[in-house]
C-alpha cells in the first residue's frame, strides 16, 4: 500500500513538472513569435509609422512658377484644394493657401505665410511706374486674403470678406493692411513709392494710399459722394 502511494506522489510530481515545462515552452514560443512579428514590420494599420510629412507639399500640390521681373525670385502657389482641410476651402483652381518663394541667385527658399490656414484669392505684382513690361522691376506684391469665415458657411471662399495685404517682391515683410474688404475695385501705382487702392467696405467705397517702400497704410478715406465739396 505504501508503495502505491509513493508512485502516486511521483506521478503527480512528474505531471506538475511536465505542466510547468509545457507552460514555459509555450511562453518561450509566444515570445519568440512576437519578436519575429515585430521585426518583420507586420503591424496593424494604425501602428504603421507615418513617413509622409504633411508640411512638405508634393509636386502635384504646387502650381506653375511665376518669375518676379527684375529680381532673381520665383513664386510658386500651393493650391488651397491640395492641403489637408479640403472641405474648409472653396473649390477653385485659382485659389492658393500659400506661396513658396525661391531665390535662384542665392539658392534659398521660404514660404510667404507660416501656415496654410488662409485662402489667397489673388496676387498682383506691382511694378515700377512707367516701365515697359519686359524690363519692369517688381516693387511689391498685393494679396487678397480670406483669413476668417465671415459669412458663417463653415468654409473659406470668395463670398467671405478679404484682407488686403502686401509683401516685398521676394515674399518678405508680409503685412496685412486693410481687413474686412467686400471687394477690391482696383489698384494703381501713383509713383515708384505709392500705391492707390480703391475698394468697397461695408457697402461703402474707399480710397487708400499705401507706401510701397515701408509697406504701410498712409491714408484711408471714404470716396466722395456726388455733390460733396472738394476736400
Amino acid at each position: 500500500m505504501e508503495e502505491n502511494r509513493f508512485f502516486k506522489y511521483v506521478w503527480r510530481i512528474n505531471g506538475l513538472l511536465l505542466l510547468l515545462v509545457g507552460l514555459l515552452a509555450a511562453a518561450l514560443l509566444a515570445f519568440t513569435g512576437y519578436q519575429l512579428y515585430a521585426s518583420s514590420g507586420l503591424r496593424a494599420p494604425h501602428d504603421l509609422p507615418r513617413t509622409t510629412d504633411t508640411k512638405t507639399p508634393s509636386p502635384r500640390q504646387l502650381g506653375t512658377p511665376v518669375a518676379i521681373a527684375g529680381t532673381p525670385h520665383v513664386m510658386v502657389p500651393l493650391w488651397a484644394d491640395a492641403v489637408e482641410k479640403r472641405d474648409y476651402f472653396s473649390k477653385s483652381n485659382d485659389n492658393a493657401s500659400n506661396y513658396l518663394f525661391i531665390d535662384g541667385q542665392h539658392q534659398t527658399q521660404h514660404w510667404l505665410l507660416p501656415d496654410n490656414n488662409r485662402l489667397i484669392l489673388g496676387s498682383d505684382l506691382l511694378s515700377e511706374l512707367g516701365c515697359c513690361d519686359d524690363k519692369r522691376t517688381i516693387r511689391a506684391i498685393l494679396y487678397q486674403v480670406v483669413t476668417a469665415d465671415s459669412n458663417g458657411d463653415q468654409r473659406l471662399s470668395q463670398q467671405d470678406a478679404v484682407t488686403l495685404a502686401l509683401s516685398r517682391a521676394d515674399g518678405s515683410g508680409y503685412r496685412q493692411l486693410i481687413p474686412a474688404v467686400d471687394r477690391l475695385l482696383g489698384q494703381l501705382p501713383l509713383d515708384d513709392h505709392t500705391l492707390l487702392l480703391l475698394y468697397q467696405k461695408q457697402g461703402m467705397g474707399y480710397a487708400a494710399w499705401v507706401s510701397l517702400t515701408d509697406l504701410v497704410l498712409l491714408k484711408e478715406q471714404p470716396l466722395a459722394k456726388v455733390g460733396d465739396p472738394a476736400s
